[in-house]
């Protein structure tokens, strides 16, 4: 039925001529039948299943009797929603003296709703004021705020259906107290991000080493003089190459071959000369001429050299600190 009486009610079941029509929308539809098969014996009652909030309506039963006689009522369906689970929440600043507003608030619910709030820890005190609570939305103020208010409050919301409760810990500070809370956060986010910096900086430090030290690694370097030669090692190399390599460079002299000188036999005494015997020495050999070798080309080989008489002679080189190479 409408709520308003000048506008037009909505028809969305109808039993006519052993027929049921519906008019209604598919989602009322879904969940409405009659509660009788056969509606013509007198019982036009009808069933709602799954009741939802938007069934909260006023209905009307219209019926028309074979004597054409019109009779007709009304019936209000409230569908009534249990609250769900409040909120609880303190606003303002919890300083001596100040005021505060205890918050309690419910999403859900059928009106009307019932807030009640209790203090359930904390001191007692018979003296103390009495708390302002609004009836409309459940707000608790508190004014002047004490030790005598510290403590914990429960918030219970209900209606006819059900109720649900919530606490909350209500708590007193100096302003000195905060500011010094309020410093030290300040403090500590600062050497948080120092920290966090010095993170940073070490990392970037840490990859740049390890980037340049492959760098060096890899890195090619050119006139670079050789270290100084060990003195041991360049005799022992020396010596190593006159014994075993004979170089091509070596130039050859011929050495000049003497024959030796002619030994006289001695003659025997005649007998028919009167001149007495004298014996004869052999005189001695000469001196052989000094041997110089000269540097030549060396366009003669050894074995050329050796056929003709000569003797191959190497000169080892020299470097420029005198030893042999």
């Amino acid at each position: 039925m409408n709520p308003d009486s000048t506008g037009l009610d909505t028809i969305f079941l109808t039993y006519m001529g052993n027929q049921i029509i519906s008019k209604g929308p598919s989602s009322l539809m879904s969940r409405l039948s009659f509660s009788q098969q056969d509606p013509s014996k007198g019982d036009a009652s009808i069933t709602i299943s799954y009741l939802d909030v938007g069934d909260t309506a006023t209905y009307q039963c219209k019926v028309k009797m074979t004597s054409g006689n019109l009779a007709s009522r009304k019936v209000t369906v409230s569908i009534q929603v249990r609250p769900s689970h409040p909120q609880c929440s303190i606003e303002g600043d919890q300083s001596y003296g100040k005021d505060v507003t205890l918050k309690c608030t419910s999403d859900e619910g059928t009106p009307p709703l019932s807030y009640t709030w209790k203090k359930i820890a904390g001191p007692t005190n018979p003296a103390m004021p009495v708390l302002n609570m609004s009836p409309l939305n459940g707000n608790l103020l508190i004014k002047n705020l004490s030790d005598a208010y510290v403590g914990a409050y429960q918030c219970t919301v209900g209606n006819k259906v059900g109720s649900g409760t919530c606490t909350v810990d209500l708590s007193v500070s100096s302003a000195a107290n905060r500011t010094g809370i309020i410093i030290g956060a300040i403090f500590g986010a600062l050497l948080l991000l120092l920290l966090l910096l010095l993170l940073i900086w070490l990392l970037i430090c840490c990859c740049n080493k390890r980037r340049y030290e492959k760098e060096i690694a890899n890195d090619i370097r050119e006139d670079v003089n050789a270290p100084p030669p060990s003195r041991t090692n360049s005799r022992a190399s020396s010596v190593r190459t006159a014994a075993g390599y004979r170089p091509h460079h070596i130039s050859y002299s011929l050495r000049r071959v003497y024959n030796a000188a002619p030994k006289e036999e001695p003659t025997a005494p005649s007998l028919s000369g009167s001149e007495s015997f004298k014996p004869k020495f052999e005189s001695p050999a000469p001196t052989p001429e000094p041997i110089m070798i000269i540097p030549e080309t060396t366009q003669f080989h050894p074995y050329n050299i050796q056929r003709v008489g000569g003797v191959p002679v190497m000169v080892p080189a020299q470097s420029r600190e005198g030893f042999i190479v």
